[in-house]
């Protein structure tokens, strides 16, 4: 799936990790301060509210999960049903159930994913990401009946998965 995490800070949005149907989209940056150049700068979305904009303003073929990294998502902050389909309740960073119940009382009606977050391309063999509080990368099983980038994407959008954080 391809795919990157938009990484603002929680204030304005926090981490989400987001994936699309095809390949070759723009990447929409959070903000441009550590690069070198700026021949993309203008497709920057600088909030979390921002992105969901550019994403609906050009029909993106998206998904967005609400994630726990660098920085915490503020589920607080923004929220588009059809864009945002899931929050990330483990990674090799740790179990944050708050985010799925903080949810609750938002009324959002999310799924749940696990995923590594381990930045290796090792899904499901990421070691803890910090020796303090980290855990073994999680894994998310996508309920369809056919096991394509299309099956997956329709998964997504019905929110027909689930998350594990058990044995492989």
């Amino acid at each position: 799936m391809p795919g990157y995490e938009w990484s603002g800070n929680t204030a304005i949005g926090g981490d989400h990790n987001v994936f699309f149907r095809t390949e070759g989209r723009p990447i929409r940056r959070c903000s441009h301060v550590l690069l070198e150049g700026t021949k993309d700068y203008g497709t920057d979305a600088n909030t979390l509210t921002d992105l969901f904009q550019a994403f609906r303003e050009t029909s993106e073929d998206v998904v967005v999960y609400a994630h726990v990294g660098g920085r915490y998502a503020n589920i607080h902050y923004d929220h588009d049903p059809n864009i945002e389909t899931a929050v990330e309740i483990h990674s090799a960073w740790g179990t944050f159930e708050w985010i799925l119940t903080d949810g609750f009382e938002l009324g959002r009606r999310v799924g749940v994913v696990a995923n590594s977050d381990g930045h290796k391309g090792r899904p499901g063999a990421s070691y803890p990401g910090d020796s303090l509080f980290g855990a073994y990368g999680g894994l998310t099983c996508f309920i369809t009946a056919e096991n394509t980038r299309d099956g997956i994407m329709e998964a997504q959008r019905r929110r027909h998965h689930y998350a594990t954080t058990g044995c492989r």
